[in-house]
């Protein structure tokens, strides 16, 4: 899509992907504006780029009539706004949609699952670069590489973080696919559970481009069926006999992960991510796969893993002060927060007792993965639960963060309490974090702050 000269204005700018699609669209020559119900760190530098960001949504802003309209999934259907262009006849798309138009002048590599999608695609954003192929990128997340989550190239391909939450990722017509999981999420989207899931990553798959290829993760049983019925070339990756690209020697420590790789009847040898834990090996063979397809060189895969760091807020160290350390993760699903908890035990082993905060994000997703969230915590010695952090959903009669307290204790947790008054936290763990001890703050919502607030303490 040439966007040059076009007005487009983005309802729901200040989201982490929408912002970067809008800079995107302004920097190809769109004349770009956008709106969002509160400002942020997104908006603040979508500001600083040029683009006019409104507060609120409201007619109003339509008032210099766009030619075209994109929204984000959490733009209510019955806004104002929206009704106002609808009847005024500017054509309306949604996010994906956008990214799809912005995609299909380039050769699109798509990044989904229902966890480590953004890493993986900093990963693999990181291989195209040391091979010098100047990408576009779009992370789902801030990269501090990049000082912002995304990055505009002039070469042919655009690598991006594809979002499985609205089912919109059905939108997206990558080249190279790559497929890191499939597991049960956004349960008030996919309302027919983990079978409707895995039939939307199907559709998903089958939308890859006839010459293309899809990647995924042969561990995963649903991903397997996925590239079997896809019709299109698959490379699989993992620990088992399933994989092409298999890792083995697989060795884990506190500074990140050292791994060989066989793949094509050859091994690559001392492959070493900084990125912690055996679930970030599983992130780098996706990227050991894509770069076996797109013909890059072992000395730029070697360097590409080596160097890459973590995307902000993924397992990212915020500070030490009086010999306590303290993490940040986004991790907010049972299975992201146990492969994060065991990926911090490395850390913590040795130095003292693991503290672990839990910030429950969505109403909606703790009553639906209430006991898992009661397994979830076992690599934790104490753990901190907060109230629920809505992210404007409403609440749900009778689901309160007690409950997953409960299950914890049900499940043998050994110390838990549930603080739901904000300030209350950080006084609490100022009492019980001893020098030597990690605290990692766990959740999608706005629990990092008290990481920060707890090193001022103390």
């Amino acid at each position: 899509m040439d966007v040059r000269g076009r007005k487009i204005h983005f309802m729901g700018v200040a989201g982490i992907g929408m912002s970067a699609i809008a800079e995107i669209a302004a920097r190809r020559g769109a004349l770009v504006s956008g709106c969002d119900i509160a400002a942020n760190d997104n908006s603040e530098r979508v500001t600083a780029a040029g683009i006019t960001c409104l507060l609120g949504h409201s007619p109003a802003h339509l008032r210099e009539r766009p030619d075209l309209l994109v929204y984000s999934s959490a733009v209510p259907p019955d806004s104002p706004e929206l009704a106002a262009a609808r009847a005024a006849g500017i054509e309306i798309i949604s996010r994906s949609n956008m990214l799809a138009r912005l995609m299909d002048a380039k050769q699109g590599i798509g990044i989904s699952g229902t966890h480590g999608k953004t890493t993986t695609t900093w990963l693999a954003a990181k291989l195209l670069l040391d091979a010098g192929l100047d990408p576009t990128i779009m992370v789902g997340g801030v990269v501090p590489a990049l000082g912002s989550n995304f990055r505009a190239g002039s070469g042919q391909w655009f690598v991006t973080e594809v979002d499985e939450s609205d089912g919109l990722l059905l939108e997206i017509r990558p080249s190279v696919s790559i497929v890191t999981n499939i597991d049960s999420d956004h349960l008030d989207h996919y309302t027919g559970g983990i079978d409707e899931i895995e039939a939307t990553f199907a559709r998903y798959a089958g939308n890859t481009r006839q010459d293309g290829c899809i990647i995924g993760c042969a561990d995963d049983e649903r991903v397997r069926r996925v590239m079997a019925g896809s019709g299109r070339q698959t490379v699989g990756y993992g620990f088992t006999g399933h994989a092409a690209v298999r890792g083995v020697n697989i060795r884990l420590d506190a500074l990140g992960s050292c791994f060989d790789a066989e793949a094509g009847g050859r091994r690559i040898e001392g492959l070493r991510v900084t990125l912690l834990g055996r679930h970030n090996v599983l992130n780098a063979l996706a990227v050991v796969a894509l770069a076996g397809r797109l013909g890059i060189g072992d000395d730029v895969l070697r360097r590409a893993l080596g160097e890459a760091r973590a995307v902000k807020r993924r397992m990212e160290k915020r500070g030490e002060a009086g010999g306590v350390a303290v993490y940040d993760d986004y991790g907010h699903h049972p299975t992201e927060i146990s492969a994060t908890l065991a990926a911090a035990r490395l850390m913590s082993a040795g130095r003292g007792r693991l503290v672990a905060v839990f910030q429950p994000h969505r109403y909606s997703r703790t009553a639906a993965l209430l006991k898992e969230f009661g397994r979830c915590f076992g690599d934790a010695d104490h753990l901190v639960v907060t109230s629920i952090y809505s992210a404007n959903e409403p609440p749900i009669a009778g689901v309160s963060s007690a409950q997953v307290v409960d299950e914890v204790t049900s499940a043998g947790g050994r110390s838990v309490q549930y603080i739901p008054a904000w300030s209350s936290i950080v006084p609490h763990l100022v009492s019980v974090v001893k020098p030597g001890d990690v605290v990692l703050f766990l959740g999608a919502g706005d629990i990092w702050k008290l990481g920060d607030e707890l090193l001022k303490r103390l």
